[in-house]
């Protein structure tokens, strides 16, 4: 399938609030669209990928606040005591 930009801005406009398969989905069919296009598609396409790209990640990364000290530990003055020997 050859890429058009009508092709591409539907892909855009429905990639806003897809979810990670579907993502990957646009982003096969870009890459293998872009194939004997037009320079300004595949310029969009290109663009296009970038985009999609971020939003897959965005959806991958993990959910983390930076910290900007380290948490104390729960119990720091605890130590592991000696093993328990057992008489035979």
């Amino acid at each position: 399938m050859q890429m058009t930009t009508a092709t591409l801005e539907t892909i855009e406009r429905e990639s806003a609030n897809a979810s990670i398969w579907t993502l990957k989905h646009y982003i096969g069919l870009v890459r293998n669209g872009l194939d004997g296009v037009t320079d300004g598609v595949a310029e969009h396409g290109r663009a296009l990928l970038i985009k999609l790209d971020h939003l897959a990640s965005q959806q991958l990364a993990p959910w983390s606040t930076p910290c900007s000290s380290p948490k104390p530990s729960i119990a720091p003055a605890m130590t592991l005591a000696e093993p328990v020997r057992v008489a035979a």
